[in-house]
């Protein structure tokens, strides 16, 4: 369950998603004075297939959005959202570089006036040490709401397996747009 800190203007609205996660929606009704809110945002299930082919990885993906965000606190608008998208990725001993696309279909809260994305990411994974991964990547998205700019942002993520079933993985990302949250961190 994300827990979400938002210190942006009361017209800011968390809880949109897709692929990359937040992404930044503009209540164009509500004043631009600043506001700190906080709490659980939504929660998003996914699932993924990897097709089998040869020398090059697909997989397949697909999540909605469950609404587990406080509305009072524009921590979430509502509404569900739904995602699919694809990544391929090559190995390269050690080295896989990736590219993933999505398309988030977005709810329709009375309120908003919100439109369907596009989202790609750009990256390399690398096997770091037995049993350590990371990666890093170049991530865009296109804005939900009109006024809001695109989301561009830089992440970066590690992931240690500590059993055979079990992982232990940190991911980090830093804006690098108007329309990026500033700072991102999650554990997993």
């Amino acid at each position: 369950m994300p827990y979400l800190c938002i210190d942006a203007p009361g017209n800011v609205v968390g809880g949109s998603g897709g692929l990359f996660g937040f992404r930044v929606i503009v209540d164009p009704s509500q004043p631009a004075t600043r506001v700190r809110r906080e709490g659980p945002g939504d929660v998003r299930l996914g699932a993924s297939y990897f097709v089998p082919l040869s020398g090059v990885g697909l997989t397949l993906m697909g999540q909605v959005k469950l609404l587990t965000a406080s509305q009072r606190k524009k921590l979430g608008t509502g509404k569900p959202d739904y995602m699919v998208g694809a990544e391929l990725a090559k190995s390269f001993g050690r080295v896989t570089p990736f590219a993933d696309l999505s398309y988030t279909i977005s709810g329709d809260p009375e309120s908003f006036d919100l439109r369907n994305t596009l989202s790609a990411r750009t990256g390399v994974a690398g096997q770091i040490a037995a049993g350590l991964r990371g990666h890093i990547s170049y991530d865009y998205a296109q804005s939900l709401s009109r006024p809001a700019p695109d989301q561009q942002q830089i992440s970066t993520g590690i992931n240690a397996g500590l059993t055979n079933r079990l992982s232990l993985g940190s991911y980090g990302s830093a804006g690098l747009s108007h329309g990026a949250p500033d700072l991102g961190v999650r554990l997993f």
